[in-house]
């Protein structure tokens, strides 16, 4: 692990020849055998070191900010060299050769432990952990643990979440393990292969104040009492939904309903609108034809003016040869004696042409 192999590595995976600008490094499986040479790189947050040869943690005092460090798939023995890295988070050990867990007891920000595939086989060898107040995620799988006691190592974490324990002879040791596991880390949610759900969570409560004062029947007794309780405020739960539900689609229905007559009383309204401006529209069509009706008669009544005026020529001169045919008769009845055929023959003579006279006047008029 040279100087000059570390700047070629840092220019093969993209990042800068200046080390101390570098956050992180990949130096996984290149064959190392020992950490050295990093002394620059004093602002890694991440380093990669799995798949190499290393059988010792050393030389990483200058990466006081380092959080996360991957050290599995090597040959390490012993958890040593890690006094100055105090932000470390995350640190995976998996798949070496570890016996006892020591030397990570001042580590108080870490919160993600693997240690897995190791040969750690008994509670003094776990017993470090305890420490660990930050700790919430411990990957525990196929080591050699055969103590039941480690279970109160567990419970003394105030923090854990994710616990993974397969692959251990403890496993089947434990009389009701999960019960027994999920009871004594209160804050559990993953264990093994299986979250814990709050629903067992509460089942696993119940059973465990039963079983330490009653024993396992007691507990079995408590644990049906619980889930009974549970499928209760289930159907509660469900029939609140379901009324929630019904309420919601009432209301909608509701709402349709008040918009649909909207919409109609709209409708309508626009349809009176529209009647009304069809009236005005009609109405004042009615006044035109009205007044050309008005104009016609006046017309009209100018013609029959005429008319009458016509008529009235004519009575008059009627009368006229009435008058002038009766003196006439009177006249000639004095003076002559003329007789009376001769005088009606006259008379009808003077009467057609009083009527040929009017008609040219009309004709004129027309």
């Amino acid at each position: 692990m040279t100087r000059s192999l570390l700047r070629q590595l840092c220019l093969e995976n993209g990042l800068y020849t200046s080390p101390a600008v570098n956050d992180k490094l990949y130096l996984h499986y290149k064959g190392f055998r020992e950490i050295e040479n990093l002394e620059e790189y004093v602002n890694l947050k991440v380093l990669w070191l799995e798949g190499n040869g290393l059988v010792r943690i050393s030389n990483l005092d200058n990466q006081k900010v380092l959080k996360c460090l991957y050290l599995h798939e090597n040959a390490i023995e012993n958890i040593e060299g890690l006094d100055a890295l105090l932000e470390l988070d995350t640190l995976n050990l998996s798949r070496n050769f570890i016996h006892n867990v020591q030397n990570i007891g001042h580590l108080g920000k870490l919160t993600t432990l693997n240690l897995s595939y190791n040969r750690l086989t008994s509670f003094e060898d776990i017993e470090e952990l305890g420490k660990l107040s930050s700790l919430q995620a411990l990957d525990l799988q196929h080591n050699q643990l055969v103590d039941e006691r480690i279970l109160d190592i567990f419970a003394s974490l105030p923090d854990l979440r994710v616990l993974q324990l397969l692959g251990n002879p403890v496993v089947k040791h434990i009389r009701h393990y999960r019960k027994m596991v999920v009871a004594k880390c209160k804050l559990l949610k993953y264990l093994d292969e299986r979250p814990v759900f709050d629903e067992e969570r509460r089942r696993v409560d119940a059973w465990y104040a039963a079983f330490v004062t009653g024993g396992l029947n007691a507990a079995n007794a408590a644990e049906q009492d619980e889930l009974t309780l549970i499928r209760k405020e289930k159907d509660e739960a469900e029939e609140r939904n379901f009324r929630a539900m019904e309420e919601l689609m009432l209301e909608g229905k509701r709402i349709r309903q008040q918009q649909r007559e909207q919409e109609r009383q709209a409708r309508l309204a626009n349809e009176a609108a529209g009647q009304i401006a069809q009236l005005s529209i009609e109405d004042e069509s009615t006044d035109e034809s009205d007044c050309d009706n008005n104009d016609s008669e006046d017309d009209e009544s100018d013609d029959k003016g005429v008319t009458n005026a016509a008529v009235d020529q004519i009575s008059g001169d009627l009368d006229l040869t009435v008058n002038y045919t009766q003196d006439a008769e009177l006249t000639e009845t004095k003076t002559a004696d003329q007789p009376p055929v001769a005088y009606k023959s006259k008379f009808m003579s003077l009467l057609s042409e009083a009527m040929n006279s009017n008609e040219s006047d009309l004709n004129s008029l027309d």
